[in-house]
Parts: structure tokens; sequence; C-alpha cells
């Protein structure tokens, strides 16, 4: 359907490491959540930042990029159109501890989201539209619609 924009031979390459990236990170938050009741705050750093998982369908008409971002509100959400695709960006606020609380285990407080999304070229930024519903990001770009333009025959002299 879309044809990327040119060759670019480390694009698959990124992927592959964004996915160990992943990998590695359910890992570490395996390994660490065995540490967490004796440093709390130093297995808390490591979940700062999070990349969420996207899906990216194109149709006819359009370009949809569904983005996983549960915990957060929608005016904590940010997309910015840049260098041929979107960045999408959100931050989880830190909730207000309550006076005489004590947390037994703590997992759920600040956090950074952060991901970037390459897309076709023919796509009308201007056009775009974004909805949040249940901690599901949702954008839809429509297609350019390309005009056909008739043929016109040169004509050889000489």
């Amino acid at each position: 359907m879309w044809r990327r924009r040119r060759f670019d031979p480390f694009e698959d390459w990124f992927e592959e490491i964004g996915e160990e990236i992943r990998r590695m990170q359910r890992l570490m938050d395996r390994f660490m959540s065995g540490f967490e009741s004796f440093f709390p705050e130093r297995v808390r750093e490591t979940r700062e930042s999070f990349s969420p998982l996207v899906d990216v369908i194109e149709s006819e008409k359009d370009v949809k990029v569904i983005a996983d971002i549960p915990g957060v509100e929608k005016e904590d959400i940010e997309i910015n159109i840049v260098d041929g695709g979107i960045e999408i960006s959100a931050e989880r606020k830190e909730e207000k501890k309550e006076e005489g609380e004590d947390y037994i285990r703590r997992e759920r407080g600040y956090r950074k989201f952060y991901r970037y999304v390459r897309l076709p070229e023919n796509l009308d930024y201007d056009k775009a539209e974004a909805t949040f519903r249940n901690g599901v990001l949702e954008i839809t770009i429509p297609k350019k619609v390309v005009e056909e333009k008739p043929k016109k025959k040169i004509e050889i002299k000489g």
C-alpha cells in the first residue's frame, strides 16, 4: 500500500533494536521486582520511562496510529508532526500521598511515555484527528488526494 520515502538500511535494524530493548525492559522489570521491597526508590527510577506499543494501520483513505498509553489523562498527551512521522509523548503525574499512608508496595507513580512513528509521505497532516478513550490513543491521518494530471504530448523538433 504505502511506499517508504527512500531506502533506509537502518530502519529495519532500528526496529529490531527497539524490540530487543522492550524485551530487556521486561526482563529487568521481572528481575527488579524481587528487590523492590528493599530498594523501592531505585526500582521506581528504572521504570520512569516507557515506550508505548503502537499499531499502524493503512487503508485506501487514511493511516491510523493506535497507541496504548494507560494511566494518563488526555491533557497530559502531546502529539507532534516531525521529520516524516509523528511523535507521541505523555506524562503520568505523581499521585499525592495522603498523610498516614504507608505503602507496602508502590509501582504506580510518575512515568514518561515517548514514541516516534515513521509514516508514509502522502498524508494530509493538517486534517489529522486524535481521540483518547480508556487508555488507547487513536490518531487518524487522511491521505492526500492526488489528482491525476492529463498526459501532455511533447513534440519532437528537427
